[in-house]
């Protein structure tokens, strides 16, 4: 039987809960104000993609809870222990997606690729930890993610298409929860699912050091995070 580290290498993936408690309930709270529309002073929501909206302008400042949940739930340990190496927070997003009609805003693809002969995004690949909060009680699939897709890079997007129809009875789909998160290699082929409600996501963008360089105006949540890894030694 494979251990964690060996799963997340072949599968890409893993699967984790927060600890209940008072800062991931008000991650829930804020989550719902979000899509609501109810922003603090000094911030707002700005669309990036057709039906969804960003808060801006820097999500990491807006609440101590988006970064303590990740402290307080040995995140960066968790991380080290699955990919072999350490990785620095590099960005913090909080989305809403709106629905629209059976439609989703992003489809299949990956954060890391290959095109015309060269490598499209951070090398070595970004991860991503995402919480999608529940509200309303109501439970549904938000991203489809194929296993295993980050090990076998193609040079087409026409080849990745025939090896996704030719293995997508092998999707694992992610749904909302009130404590669940996954953790995923970006290179991985993943897609958000369409959403009968407006849905809001917590999305951390892991990477190596070298590729901070592509989030300069996230330099303060850098040296935060480095700081607070270091101290929880």
């Amino acid at each position: 039987m494979l251990i964690d580290d060996q799963k997340y290498y072949f599968d890409g993936y893993y699967r984790g809960s927060f600890a209940a408690g008072s800062t991931v309930d008000s991650i829930l709270e804020i989550s719902n104000e979000l899509v609501q529309g109810r922003v603090k002073n000094g911030f707002y929501m700005k669309s990036k993609y057709p039906s969804t909206v960003d808060l801006r302008p820097l999500a990491f400042q807006y609440d101590p809870a988006f970064l303590d949940v990740i402290f307080e739930n040995d995140i960066p340990n968790i991380i080290n222990n699955l990919v072999g190496y350490p990785l620095t927070l590099a960005h913090i997003q909080l989305r809403v997606a709106h629905p629209v009609d059976n439609w989703s805003y992003m489809t299949w693809h990956r954060d890391l690729y290959r095109h015309n002969g060269s490598v499209v995004g951070p090398v070595p690949s970004s991860h991503k930890l995402i919480f999608y909060p529940k509200l309303n009680g109501k439970t549904e699939d938000i991203l489809g993610i194929l296993p295993g897709s980050h090990l076998r890079q193609h040079e087409t997007e026409r080849e990745d298409k025939k090896y996704l129809s030719e293995n997508a009875e092998k999707e694992v789909l992610i749904q909302n929860s009130d404590s669940e998160f996954v953790f995923y290699n970006a290179s991985m082929l993943h897609a958000t699912k369409p959403n009968t409600i407006s849905q809001p996501r917590v999305i951390y963008n892991f990477c190596t050091d070298k590729n901070l360089k592509d989030f300069p105006e996230n330099k303060e949540l850098h040296e935060v995070y480095k700081h607070r890894v270091y101290r929880s030694r």
